[in-house]
């Protein structure tokens, strides 16, 4: 590993890298806190698997929320070693 990437990945672990702490880049974070203050949080209410192609390990993954609409879709595929 070269010597600048090892010193931004020091500073990085650090935080001690300026542009991370500038107000641009902690707009969002800001907004996220403000936007979801007094909502509850979500709780996984069902998860489902199904399987695509079982020969080759395909399947898709869905996570179902406590909340109408809030649902996350995921690919839950696995390689065994041959």
């Amino acid at each position: 590993m070269s010597l600048r990437r090892r010193s931004l990945l020091h500073a990085l672990r650090g935080g001690s890298v300026l542009a991370l702490s500038s107000p641009r880049l902690q707009k969002p974070a800001h907004d996220f806190v403000e936007a979801t203050r007094g909502i509850p949080p979500s709780k996984i209410k069902d998860i489902s698997v199904k399987e695509r192609q079982p020969a080759e390990g395909l399947t898709d993954v869905r996570i179902t929320t406590d909340q109408d609409g809030l649902y996350g879709n995921g690919c839950g595929t696995f390689h065994p070693e041959s």
